[in-house]
């Protein structure tokens, strides 16, 4: 029962970090992209809430992929 606790702490670590990795990577393409000049806000909100959606995913894809019994 103990380890249920590590694994699950685990999984929100290495889930999180890759969530975090992904946002950063995608950030500096992003504010090229909004502080082009020719965006607007709604385009710039498009885009951020794209570059999020892609960051949680990958957060959540590597949370599931770290404990599943292959």
């Amino acid at each position: 029962m103990k380890i249920d606790y590590f694994v699950n702490a685990y999984k929100i670590f290495a889930g999180g970090s890759a969530m975090y990795t992904t946002y950063r990577l995608l950030e500096k393409k992003t504010e090229e992209l909004v502080l082009d000049g020719n965006e607007s806000i709604l385009n710039a909100f498009t885009i951020g809430a794209g570059q999020m959606a892609i960051s949680m995913a990958v957060g959540i894809g590597v949370a599931m992929a770290v404990t599943k019994k292959f």
